[in-house]
């Protein structure tokens, strides 16, 4: 008897404990939000560029990713963008940046105040009266692992075909000015959700692709360097 009513008051002890726990943790996560709103009240309006205006910031949560968004705002026109990406810029009026969507949450789910719920929606090339989204204009472009780079005045990004759950990897170049889609075949492999993914950067007049140990390098006309 006395052993199980040890045992009882230890289990009694680690749910009091872990009861405790997620206590301070919502209470830091909800201090965290009272602040947003407290923000919010004091927001002024600013320029992100010569043609965008923010007109509001908030945080974010995708699944296990979170971040800070921008409602901005151009010809009277809005979007909602990942501020923590930016907004860059391809040439004269035409920008580069990734598109959020709200998520309509059921009733059981807690959004904190001040916190928006969401889904990546496109990275979009915005010019005046007119979006490109480049999951509709480039094959095998996946908004979540294809982790875009504006270099040049070009989109550069991984490109994925699958076929019997075996991925085959391009490097690709998106040239918004023809439209055209360049890629080079990389390799092919089972890939993980959890996958580190590293966006394509450019170093001494050189594009470069690495995963995990590869590296891939790329002249700035996209041909390969060997």
């Amino acid at each position: 008897m006395f052993l199980l009513l040890a045992c009882n008051t230890a289990e009694v002890s680690n749910t009091v404990d872990k009861e405790e726990e997620a206590y301070n943790v919502d209470s830091a996560r909800r201090a965290d939000s009272l602040k947003v709103i407290s923000s919010k009240k004091n927001f002024k309006a600013y320029n992100l560029n010569k043609d965008y205006v923010v007109i509001d910031t908030g945080y974010f949560s995708v699944g296990s990713i979170e971040g800070q968004y921008a409602i901005v705002q151009r010809n009277n026109v809005t979007d909602t963008i990942h501020l923590g990406l930016g907004m860059k810029q391809l040439g004269n009026d035409k920008y580069f940046y990734l598109s959020l969507t709200k998520y309509n949450t059921s009733s059981a789910q807690q959004v904190w105040p001040g916190e928006m719920s969401a889904t990546f929606n496109h990275y979009t090339i915005a010019i005046p009266n007119k979006k490109i989204f480049l999951d509709e204009v480039i094959e095998s472009f996946d908004t979540y692992k294809s982790a875009p780079s504006v270099i040049n005045g070009k989109v550069y990004f991984w490109q994925y075909e699958k076929s019997n759950n075996i991925y085959k990897v391009s490097a690709g170049e998106y040239n918004m000015q023809t439209g055209s889609n360049k890629s080079h075949y990389l390799f092919s492999g089972d890939l993980s959700d959890n996958e580190h993914i590293s966006s394509p950067y450019y170093n001494n007049n050189i594009i470069e692709f690495n995963w995990e140990r590869r590296n891939w390098k790329f002249s700035p006309d996209f041909k390969v360097i060997k």
